[in-house]
């Protein structure tokens, strides 16, 4: 009998101590489930969950919880298979609708995440959160009078929110707005002078209304901010690049490429500073680089047999120039070079229709007006051309080559200039 009792005084033992090992993990779990490492979080909420025991509510927010650490993590797709979770077992979470949404937005499927903010906001009318990241979506879809309507109603409920002035600031630059946006963007910076986006944005609309010394101002304090902010480096480099300083250019170019090496729009716009520096292969290697990873992109196509035009190989020229008109067939500029293409290879009728094409598009660009004067001049039409001449150098009296080219149309008619 003394032998059976010590052998179920152990087993009593044994089952004690293990409970208490299975509550010290249970605790431990949970602690790490409720922690803010998101790795620990990860693990300790996956445990609770399988050990099951909680409440309907309880799961909700373990989700919930696992979720935003699945988000802070960027993997997206973990992340909304947890809020589905959680919105199944509590379906009227306003918060959780809100966070599923986010997620869906940062994936780019912009209508999926308007339809959870507008779920949320019929649970909480009120949410200037949720209003403004709705508003966000919009106009990721470019529907910006939307968008704007989203700002203002969360801007009445909260005035001082810095994040919808700067969100509405960029819907009225995506309008072409840009006084109006710098409004805003100067309201959201006056609130929170740290906003590095704010700061990049107004840069942008200070480069769309031709004030480039003010943006480079703001894109240097944003990245001061945020040092490795690749699309702000690239857009100075775009305002140096407008103020001729293209090896200042260049350099925010390359340090953009350092950090994103595939950034097709990067890597055409120093392929257009090495082009306006007339080193044309260095041009066409980075436009080259920049079709292989988004071959339907117009504007390196254009800039790219605009090379080709630097090089001589007009043939080469012209099949990316026929591309990109076809991708983009009202485009003033593409239209110029393929008449430049023409013009050198002596089909001056066929150059005549691309720039006359152009200036119906644009009436006042001066490139074109020089370059349709060659192609009479070129056809033996003097007058013509020379009328093309005094047009372009009435836009640009500085124009070196259509003074040049105005003063041989005045010899070959053999009148004085």
């Amino acid at each position: 009998m003394s032998i059976a009792t010590i052998v179920r005084g152990g087993s009593i033992v044994m089952l004690i101590a293990l409970a208490i090992q299975a509550q010290q993990t249970h605790n431990e779990n949970w602690t790490r489930c409720s922690g803010t490492d998101n790795d620990l979080i990860i693990a300790g909420c996956t445990a609770v969950i399988q050990a099951g025991g909680q409440t309907p509510e309880q799961q909700a927010q373990i989700f919930f919880k696992r979720g935003l650490s699945y988000v802070n993590k960027k993997l997206y797709d973990l992340a909304i298979q947890d809020f589905d979770q959680a919105l199944r077992l509590n379906p009227n979470a306003d918060r959780i609708l809100f966070k599923r949404g986010s997620v869906y937005g940062a994936k780019g499927q912009y209508d999926r995440a308007i339809q959870d903010f507008d779920q949320a906001l019929r649970l909480s009318p009120d949410d200037a959160e949720t209003l403004t990241n709705r508003g966000i979506a919009y106009e990721d879809k470019h529907q910006y009078d939307r968008a704007i309507q989203d700002f203002d109603h969360a801007l009445r409920l909260k005035p001082d929110f810095e994040k919808a002035f700067t969100n509405r600031g960029a819907s009225y630059s995506g309008k072409g707005q840009y006084d109006r946006a710098i409004q805003d963007f100067d309201q959201s910076i006056s609130l929170d002078a740290q906003d590095a986006n704010a700061l990049s944005y107004r840069g942008d609309a200070h480069i769309n209304l031709g004030q480039y010394d003010r943006a480079i101002q703001d894109y240097d304090q944003a990245l001061r901010l945020t040092p490795d902010n690749a699309e702000t480096l690239t857009n100075r480099g775009a305002a140096y690049a407008h103020k001729d300083q293209y090896d200042r250019a260049i350099q925010d170019y390359d340090q953009a490429l350092r950090l994103t090496p595939d950034n097709a729009e990067t890597l055409t716009n120093r392929g257009i500073a090495y082009l306006n520096k007339n080193r044309y292969d260095q041009a066409i290697q980075d436009l080259d680089h920049a079709l292989r990873i988004k071959p339907l992109f117009a504007e390196a196509l254009n800039h790219r047999g605009a090379a080709y035009i630097g090089k001589g190989q007009y043939d080469l020229a012209i099949q990316d120039l026929d591309q990109a008109i076809l991708l983009n067939p009202n485009d003033a500029e593409t239209l110029t070079n393929r008449g430049i293409c023409y013009a050198s290879k002596r089909q001056y009728d066929q150059a005549i229709l691309d720039l006359d094409h152009a200036l119906r598009l644009k009436p006042d660009f001066d490139k074109a007006l020089n370059n349709r004067g060659i192609a009479y001049a070129g056809k033996g039409q003097y007058d013509r051309a020379i009328e093309d001449y005094d047009q372009a150098l009435r836009l640009n009296p500085n124009d070196a080559a259509a003074l040049s080219n105005r003063r041989v149309a005045y010899n070959n008619k053999g009148l004085k200039p």
